[in-house]
């Protein structure tokens, strides 16, 4: 019969797309025109296949994949198609088909100009749940999205997609780029795709890419265990009730400053509608507010229709950003606690258009959104039909299951971990309405709790909470054995470790309620590692050898640990073994950083591609990096980057994948991911710091303090050689504090902003942090005006090397340890940096020039003094350190007016001005100056 097939199929080219392909469980069937469709047990797991190109912007189609030819392979298990495109693509398809796997393999020769996609089409009703949520994993993280759109999502692991009594198993690789997961179950495909894209933009591009999908199958027993854990609610939505939305009421619960009103014409809906007009931003209000009850720690979307006519850009008390709506924080009492998201851009003149904040969070702390309706510029807008929607969020459970029998008194509970809630909370009683006095609640920082005290037997309830989540799905469970039963089995306290010689033993800390040694055994790759025992420290200390060595880089070792009453608990500890790194970077009790044994004042900057890496040595600094890694789990090329760093005499800050692109970094909280990554690069001699991660207060990206304190403590078990750094802010940064050794403060600012900001981080920091310092040497203004299609003017930059110059030296008079530079992006052709700008570059390079000169002083274990001097309503900022007789005294106008300052200098005599060709005059204690804008004057002399 196959036989047949096949001499059909090769008789006919692409009308033998007519004829089925079966192997085992899997059936091609060929569409009319195109491809065709993928079926599994009769079940549609691909409906369509596409393979096409584009002029630039997507704008038009140029080629297809459409009267491809088609040949069979002789054994029946694979079809190709091919084609040519003269002038445009050379395209080859395969479907290969075995008993387990359906694999899709495209290879395309693309010519200029446009890109190429390459798409699979997954139906919803294979993929989807009943509710039509969507839930799987993405490598080891869990996806869980509801009926509404998510974003696009980098597919670089395994893509898991479940059902009760399936699960659909994606693996896919791409070249040039990844495969992402798109969903339309919006539009008129009703499903997903998977998208693999290459852009043949200047050259031809060779994209190749493989798809394989296997299906796994389950008995009827894992399909009920499965089908109670994954049809639990975990998000739903509701409209959050206030008054006069839509000021059909006219002003009533809104503060409508003079300049505005309550129009009874023209609204979206209803009768009425707010409108604001503002002629000079600087002197009149720029909002329309209120205040709306939230509960802290949940999330919230906000949305209102705008409407404007003649807005256009003019600064005032704040930047401009046009018309539009601002949710932001205030506390329970009503004080402005928390910035928000920003929904605004509308200039010029528009109909109405619904603006969205889609990603609110609100603080634990908060207990009002604060609205603004803006026009933050010149111009008039109208308002209407607020709504402010609560995401409801739930934690789903695990184990034990419903109905469950467990002869444990002190049983595991189990659930999913979601890296976004700041705690979680155990609720377990004998009566399902959980009375407040009978319910024993359990705080767990992991998503799984172990009682220490026993339970009776008979039926127990338990979910969990967290801070601004609702109450899970509430589970019920026969506890079976005696309570004076002996059920707790030891618990193993490690979960990673550093060795530094292969031959040495890795110390794992078991402790046991009983006291008891307990018995430990350990596997690496199926093969035995040794374990002694012995007592330390209250607990137990399992040393784990390996024969004949431990390997260099990671080890996951799965270690069990039981009692005397057969109690077991396993877990895998990551062991990672790399020698001392001899350039190893820490912090000195003082908050200095410290390079092999001295003490270093850093200059770094961000975003440097290979090929500008000898320019940027040559301008002075010590540390590159590039976000590449910050959306990229793809360790062998991070350490090619570190590679070519240190070739150019140079090292790197490195992050993490936060998980924005492929849905399974940070914020899904892939501790495995960053623990392979710190073993991969940690005795690399480039690395200088671990770059955790970046504003995690950000609702899109948002981590919990708890979360990202463990991935912080993790990385420091892995690698104590190197410091770990983290960017925050806002009053809530201080929660983060146990994430970081030193704080990057981001004060991209004139050189007062600066000095503000950094006092203002120290105060929230309660004084009990060192920070380094980051600073902007990009175009801000220039950057809007390129967002909005106009060509940059170089000659017009800023900061300009004055500029740059106070900023730095402001925030060494803040004893500042270091200093960074955002950004360099050499190869971001949208931005308008000092890359592009000669004159900025050299001004830059002539400041690290400066500090590096100064660096003894600054590094010198000696204490500093700082003060600021008023003068003229402007600020001179003054710093002095004393070293070996000599006195170095720095002085900062961060002001734009000259101004003529008495600075602090001890004694009387001649004072050397660094940098310049003067000296200075010291009388009784002072050096009277002047300063133009930004100036900075460095004044040595020796000490009275």
């Amino acid at each position: 019969m196959r036989i047949a097939l096949l001499s059909t199929l090769l008789a006919t080219g692409f009308a033998l797309s007519a004829q089925e392909l079966k192997v085992g469980p899997w059936t091609f069937t060929p569409a009319a025109s195109g491809v065709g469709t993928l079926s599994c047990d009769g079940r549609v797991v691909v409906s369509s296949v596409i393979l096409d190109g584009f002029v630039p912007g997507w704008k038009a189609g140029r080629f297809n994949f459409g009267g491809a030819a088609v040949t069979p392979a002789a054994d029946g298990r694979s079809l190709t198609w091919t084609k040519d495109v003269p002038g445009q693509a050379q395209m080859s398809l395969t479907l290969s088909l075995t008993e387990t796997a359906a694999t899709w393999s495209v290879a395309a020769t693309v010519q200029p100009q446009g890109p190429c996609e390459f798409l699979l089409y997954l139906p919803a009703d294979t993929y989807c749940l009943a509710d039509g949520t969507v839930r799987g994993r993405i490598g080891a993280a869990a996806f869980d999205a509801d009926q509404r759109t998510f974003p696009s999502l980098s597919v670089e692991k395994a893509l898991v997609l479940d059902q009760p009594e399936y699960s659909v198993a994606w693996t896919c690789a791409g070249e040039p780029g990844r495969f992402s997961l798109q969903d339309w179950r919006q539009r008129e495909s009703k499903g997903f795709r998977l998208v693999l894209t290459a852009d043949a933009s200047d050259a031809p591009v060779q994209m190749t890419g493989t798809a394989s999908v296997a299906i796994v199958r389950y008995d009827a027993a894992e399909s009920a265990r499965r089908k109670e854990i994954l049809l639990q609610r975990t998000r739903w939505y509701s409209a959050a009730e206030f008054a006069n939305p839509g000021f059909e009421d006219g002003p009533t619960g809104w503060n409508v400053p003079a300049n505005g009103s309550v129009a009874s014409e023209g609204a979206h809906g209803g009768t009425r509608c707010a409108t604001l007009t503002v002629n000079d931003p600087m002197t009149e209000p720029v909002y329309i507010t209120r205040q709306i009850p939230v509960v802290g720690g949940s999330c919230y979307q906000a949305h209102c229709f705008v409407k404007t006519k003649g807005v256009a850009p003019k600064p005032g008390k704040m930047d401009s950003c046009g018309a539009g709506l601002i949710v932001e924080w205030s506390d329970k009492n009503g004080k402005w606690f928390a910035a928000g998201e920003y929904a605004c851009s509308l200039y010029g003149d528009h109909d109405w258009t619904r603006k969205t904040c889609e990603t609110l969070r609100a603080p634990e702390e908060a207990g009002f959104a604060e609205i603004f309706l803006a026009v933050r510029g010149t111009g008039t807008a109208w308002f209407d039909d607020l709504e402010l929607v609560r995401v409801h969020s739930a934690v789903a459970l695990e184990s034990p299951l419903p109905g469950e029998r467990v002869a444990d008194n002190t049983p595991t509970f189990r659930w999913r971990n979601d890296a976004r809630a700041a705690q979680f909370t155990l609720e377990l009683a004998q009566d399902p309405a959980f009375p407040a006095a009978a319910t024993q609640p359990f705080a767990a920082e992991d998503p799984c709790c172990t009682l220490t005290t026993p339970i009776a037997p008979g039926t127990w309830h338990w979910r969990v909470t967290a801070p601004g989540y609702e109450p899970s799905a509430t589970w019920t469970f026969e506890q079976t054995a005696p309570a004076d039963a002996d059920c707790t089995a030891p618990v193993i306290i490690t979960n990673a470790i550093r060795v530094t010689d292969g031959g040495a033993a890795a110390e794992i800390l078991v402790s046991d309620e009983r006291g008891a040694p307990p018995q430990v055994q350990a596997e690496l790759a199926g093969k035995t590692v040794q374990a002694q025992v012995t007592p330390k420290d209250g607990v137990f200390c399992a040393a784990l050898t390996c024969t004949p060595a431990w390997q260099q880089g990671m080890n996951t070792v799965r270690v069990t640990a039981a009692d005397a009453a057969g109690n077991r608990t396993e877990r895998d500890v990551w062991i990672v073994n790399q020698p001392i790194p001899e350039n190893k970077v820490q912090l000195d009790t003082d908050g200095a950083y410290v390079c092999a044994g001295s003490r270093i004042f850093p200059f770094g900057i961000y975003q440097v591609s290979p090929a500008a890496m000898p320019t940027v040595k040559a301008g002075g600094f010590d540390v590159v990096h590039v976000y590449t890694w910050e959306g990229n789990q793809d360790d062998v090329a991070a350490r090619a980057y570190l590679d070519s760093a240190w070739q150019n005499g140079l090292r790197v800050f490195i992050g993490f994948d936060r998980g924005g692109g492929s849905g399974n970094g940070i914020v899904q909280g892939n501790f495995a991911h960053v623990a392979n990554r710190v073993a991969a690069l940690c005795d690399h001699p480039g690395l200088f710091c671990w770059y955790l991660f970046d504003e995690p207060e950000v609702p899109d990206q948002y981590v919990s303090p708890r979360t990202l304190t463990a991935f912080a403590d993790l990385i420091r078990r892995l690698d104590p050689y190197h410091t770990v750094v983290m960017t925050t802010w806002g009053n809530r940064m201080n929660l983060y504090r146990r994430t970081w050794d030193t704080h990057w403060t981001q004060a991209y600012q004139k050189p007062d902003g600066v000095v503000r900001q950094i006092q203002e981080h120290r105060k929230l920091l309660l004084n009990d942090s060192p920070i380094t310092l980051l600073v902007h040497c990009y175009d801000q203004e220039q950057k809007k005006l390129m967002n909005g299609g106009q060509a940059p003017d170089p000659t017009k930059f800023q900061p300009d090397p004055d500029w740059m110059r106070a900023a730095a030296f402001a925030g060494v008079t803040q004893n500042i340890n270091g200093l960074w530079w955002w950004w360099y992006a050499d190869t971001a052709k949208d931005w308008l940096t000092v890359a592009d700008v000669p004159d900025a570059w050299a001004g830059l390079t002539r400041v690290v020039s400066q500090l590096r000169e100064l660096t003894p002083v600054l590094t010198a274990r000696e204490p500093a003094q700082s003060t600021a001097l008023e003068v003229d309503k402007q600020k001179v900022e003054v710093w002095w350190k004393t070293v070996a007789g000599e006195t170095t005294v720095v002085a900062v106008n961060t002001g734009i007016e000259p101004v003529t300052a008495q600075v602090p200098a001890a004694g009387d005599g001649p004072a050397q001005v660094l940098f310049e060709t003067r000296a200075a005059e010291r009388k009784a204690g002072f050096i009277t100056d002047t300063f133009p804008r930004y100036a900075v004057h460095v004044y040595r002399f020796a000490a009275p």
